[in-house]
């Protein structure tokens, strides 16, 4: 979604359906966008579009007059080429803890010290099997968290657990179903949240949140396409914390800006006329 101001400004959004996170279609979408363009609306207004009309109202549009560095992506863990980057992201809970957990020790102990891994259960783990990671990790200084251990069922546990835990531990999209990252601002402890934008239409909490925790807040991709990826890195720069920010099978693309793969990564990436520029070759 586009939208153009008076005063010349022109700010945009990102309907996202994702498989595996949203359940809508791009008629539904279409549907609801037809009618924002005919009357307009807020971002709580919609059920499909609110995370592009969040984005758009965000303020994230202002260029500044300076770029900012983001830190070194965060990548996913590959047999042949995990060990490059700074931060790693590994999976767990994909096969019997105890084959599981030797497993992974004996891969932390051939990394470098200066690495960090971050490790993702996806909800997985039983309460003792996440008590039995946390002893095996306790004393382990490259882990920055444990991403969504345990599932629904156990979300308020995990919240108290969380605070006493010598592993950090860190929510994902299970925060929508928790209260909303609004909720997120209130929270005390220890915990991080990894959030995918383009799943929330709050982004001005979303804005709040890093400001009030920006050494807490990491920010993740779903696959935007180049428009949603430049919002992205926009709010990436406001944390401290290496992002899930990988869009390197996307290089090749017809329609891709080759700044979203420059190193290092700045933001803003692509100026608001590149962008235009974009939405106007796309409209023909």
């Amino acid at each position: 979604l586009r939208q153009d101001d008076e005063g010349g400004n022109t700010a945009f959004g990102e309907v996202c359906p994702t498989p595996g996170f949203t359940r809508f279609t791009l008629e539904q979408a279409q549907a609801e966008a037809d009618h924002w363009v005919r009357y307009g609306g807020e971002a709580d207004d919609f059920r499909f579009i609110g995370s592009a009309l969040g984005c758009i109202g965000s303020g994230i549009w202002k260029e500044p007059r300076e770029k900012s560095v983001l830190p070194p992506i965060a990548r996913m863990h590959q047999a042949e080429d995990g060990q490059e980057s700074a931060t790693i992201k590994r999976k767990i809970g994909t096969q019997s803890i105890n084959e599981e957990i030797p497993i992974v020790l004996d891969w932390l102990s051939r990394l470098s010290a200066k690495q960090r891994v971050r490790l993702d259960a996806n909800e997985s783990l039983s309460r003792k099997q996440l008590m039995r990671w946390v002893k095996a990790l306790h004393e382990e200084k490259r882990i920055e968290f444990i991403e969504q251990p345990t599932s629904r069922p156990d979300d308020e546990w995990l919240l108290r657990f969380a605070v006493e835990s010598p592993v950090p531990l860190a929510l994902d999209e299970s925060i929508s179903r928790m209260g909303g990252v609004k909720k997120l601002l209130f929270l005390e402890g220890s915990l991080f949240y990894v959030i995918k934008p383009s799943l929330f239409s709050d982004w001005t909490s979303i804005l709040s949140l890093i400001e009030k925790k920006p050494d807490r807040v990491v920010l993740s991709t779903v696959y935007e396409s180049p428009f949603g990826y430049e919002a992205l890195i926009r709010l990436a720069c406001r944390s401290m914390v290496s992002a899930g920010l990988e869009r390197s099978f996307f290089r090749d693309n017809t329609y891709e800006f080759p700044e979203h793969h420059s190193f290092p990564l700045l933001s803003p990436s692509v100026t608001n006329l590149q962008i235009k520029q974009l939405w106007d070759v796309l409209q023909k």
